[in-house]
This record gives C-alpha cells, structure tokens and sequence, in this order.
C-alpha cells in the first residue's frame, strides 16, 4: 500500500536546513505598513499565521499585542474609509475560546492600554464568572457590551452590569431607530428584572417617540415560552430499546437506542450486542465497544492502559464506542473536508493534531502557504524544514497531507504517537490520534473502523 493514503499516512515531501524566518518577520505599526501587511507584502509575518498563534503561543502574543497597542488608536482616529478592510488581518476569531481568555488575559494584565476596544469585542462572546467580572468593569466599550449581548442570545442571554446600563443609556439617546430598536429588543429579552426596569428609565429619556413607542411594546410582551427540544427524548423501557436497536430500517435511530441501553444497563446491552450485524461503521464501532468490555469503567480504565488516553476521562454515558470516549479524551480531531462554511487552513489542523499529541511535538511550527499553482504545508522542527504540496482537487482541506506531514514529525522524532484516518460521514474527517500499536489493536478488535476500504 502507498504509505502516503494509508489509515496511517507518511507525506511524501522535502527536508532541508530553510530557517523559519518568514514566521519571525515584523508585524505593522503605522497605517501605512498596516495597508502593506493586509495587501499580502511578504516583508511582514503572514497574517493568518499571527492570528492563529497570537492567542496560543506567548511570543507570538507579545509581538501580536504590541502591534494591536500601535496601531488601534491610529485607527480609531482615522477618518479614512478603506483601513476597514485593513485592520480586518487583525481581527481575531472571538468564537475561539482560546481567543477569549487570550484577551481576557490582556485586559486583565494590562498588557495592551492602547488596544481596550479590539480586545473588549475579541473576549465579547466569552461565558462564565470571569468574562462577567470583565464586562463589569467601566472601561468595557459598548461596541463590545452590544457584540456580548447579541453573542450569548442562544446561551441564555448577557448578565446585567450596571456598566452596560451606563454605556446603553448614554448610546440609546444618539443611535437611529433601528439600531435602538434592535438594542431594546435584545435587552427586553433578558431575564434580569433589572433588564426590565431599565427600559422602564429609558422611557424618560428617549428623544425619539418611536423609540418609547418600541420600547412600551416589549415591556408590554410576556416573557417567550422555552421553546421545545430538537429532537424527541429517548424511551427509557428496556423493551422498546431493544426493539428500535434491532429495526434495521433505521440506522441512526439503532446507534441512539443501543447507546441508550448501555446507559442504563451495559450488561444488558452487551447481550443484545452480540446479536446485531450490520454494515455501518458507526453502529459496528458501538457493538465493537460492548462485546470487549464489561463496562464504560472498564473500558476507560483498558484505554488509559494502553496509553490511549489519561486517566480519570469520563466515558459519555449514552455513547460507548471508543471513538466517542477518545474524542471525550481530545484525542479525535474532526473536520469538514468539503463544505466551506467553517473552513479551516492546513496549518491549524496540524497544530490541532500536534496539540492532541500532548508534548510530542512541542515546538514545532506550521505554515500554510502557496508557491505558484501549489499549496504548501511547511513544518520546522529545530534545524529541520519539512515542506510537503497538499492535494486540493477533489477538496478543501487534504487529510493525507496534513496528518502524513505529522506523522512523518513524530517517526523523526522516535515518538510512538501517530495520527489515524478513521471511516467518517461523507464530507467529515475524523483523525484519532495516540500510541500506534493501541491504534491497531483497536481497528484489529472491531473498536475502531478505518477508511472504507483499506485494510492493513
């Protein structure tokens, strides 16, 4: 077999001594460098690389946050229309939790005084006691506080602060009927009774008789109903468990019932395991994980033995394929290799992969770049310069290359990890990664299918 589109791929590319200093290139610090960083001019760090590092490695951050500390108040004060497009290369992703606590971090610290606003609105769609505390404090702007209020609509709703009332009450006044609209009509939606009576004030003060008009209108809305689960919940009598486990003529359905029965009773579901044949991956993985273990204890204590995972990882109580209690374990990196909503760049799945090595691959970079008509995925490893062309033709993101590319790193490195293609839903990837001999073991026990139609 072509060890390049193996289960467990080896990237067929170059090693050389290249230094890695087109990652240590400068960062801009004026509007005019600004404008050559975002038009791509390569005497500057690449700029999706510096966000993508910036939040996770401290050096990259300090560079990233001196830059952010330059140029913020020269964009802030600029009246010019096309630095938008520009100061975008330095937005970073705020649904990223890493992104959050990254900013969280700064602010916090202090370590970017001249860059409160970008980082406000990066930590803005942060949850829990730490980003609440942040967002009670008076130097928070209300561009972030209205991002913060849209962002945790589906969460639950923003917590008040009496900073957010503040800086709401002073923008309502100012903004149009639609933007005041639509800030009264998110604020009507949150479940703080001081939420409430700050509509209430707001009719003393809006100039607009529209804007009291929208705001008599929610206060005089009763709260929206808690809207009704996705999906119907699952039966709890053994019985008709078993029974939808066993109908064959739908294959989801069989997965949530069984996973359902070793929930409640494994034993019992581990008898009717032994009964089920079937030729989907999904469902087979499921049997595969009942048939060799006693219990989800068991079978959690069998894989931090094998090194698969550490100790003390909770099993998912209704999903008892390996798959499900590795990926519980962060060690199944997934992925859409076809659609492009969500796309991501080669050299942040590989740092994904690397991360889910643990230490094995600590300090190692890499780089996502083009040279002509290729797609390069550069790696440094020390002295040593790895550099591979991926494969984009029949999709976005080329699974061989990127997991081949890191497995090549950890054989150079005499490390026991390796990276696996695992069967999949069409158009996801799955790559569980931990110790290769455990890795076989799995595909070899019925544990874990690999990809339609290879064998070992």
């Amino acid at each position: 077999m072509n060890e390049t589109n193996a289960p467990i791929p080896y990237a067929h590319g170059s090693r050389d001594t290249t230094g890695k200093n087109v990652l240590e290139r400068p960062l801009p610090d004026s509007i005019e460098t600004l404008k050559r960083y975002a038009a791509g001019d390569r005497a500057f760090a690449p700029p999706h690389w510096i966000r993508l590092r910036a939040p996770r490695d401290a050096a990259v951050g300090t560079r990233f946050l001196a830059a952010l500390s330059a140029l913020s108040p020269l964009v802030e004060a600029s009246p010019r229309p096309d630095l938008k497009d520009a100061w975008e290369e330095l937005e970073l992703d705020a649904s990223d939790p890493a992104v959050q606590r990254f900013a969280a971090g700064a602010i916090e610290l202090g370590l970017a005084p001249g860059a409160v606003v970008p980082l406000f609105q990066a930590a803005s769609q942060g949850r829990g006691p730490r980003f609440d505390a942040l967002f009670a404090r008076p130097e928070a702007p209300l561009s972030a506080h209205l991002l913060r209020l849209s962002a945790l609509r589906d969460h639950g709703g923003m917590p008040w602060s009496d900073a957010f009332a503040e800086a709401a009450g002073k923008a309502l006044v100012t903004l149009g009927h639609d933007a005041s609209g639509w800030v009264i009509r998110l604020i009507a939606e949150l479940a703080s009774p001081k939420a409430r009576r700050f509509l209430e004030m707001q009719l003393a003060t809006l100039p607009d008789e529209r804007q009291r008009a929208e705001v008599i209108r929610f206060l005089a809305q009763p709260p929206a109903p808690d809207e009704p689960p996705e999906h119907e919940p699952l039966p709890t009598s053994m019985e008709t468990l078993e029974l939808g486990a066993i109908d064959p003529r739908k294959p989801q359905r069989r997965l949530a019932y069984l996973g359902r029965m070793a929930e409640l009773d494994w034993a019992r579901a581990r008898r009717l395991a032994s009964s089920i044949s079937s030729d989907d991956w999904a469902l087979d993985e499921t049997v595969g994980a009942l048939l060799n273990h006693a219990s989800h204890q068991v079978m959690a204590d069998d894989f931090a033995a094998r090194g698969l995972l550490p100790p003390g990882v909770v099993h998912p109580p209704d999903k008892p394929s390996a798959r499900e209690l590795l990926r519980r374990g962060g060690k199944v990196v997934r992925f859409d290799t076809i659609s492009m909503d969500g796309i991501i760049d080669h050299d942040a799945l590989a740092y994904m992969l690397a991360e889910a090595t643990g230490d094995a691959l600590a300090g190692v970079d890499f780089l996502e770049a083009t040279d002509r008509d290729s797609l390069l995925l550069h790696a440094w490893d020390g002295p040593h310069h790895y550099q591979v062309e991926l494969d984009t033709d029949r999709s976005i993101v080329d699974p061989y290359g990127v997991a081949g590319l890191v497995n090549v790193l950890l054989r150079e490195r005499s490390r026991p990890e390796r990276c696996l293609l695992a069967a999949e839903e069409k158009g996801m990837c799955d790559v569980v990664i931990g110790p290769e001999k455990a890795l076989r073991g799995l595909v070899d026990a019925g544990l874990l299918w690999i990809r339609s139609g290879f064998k070992w």
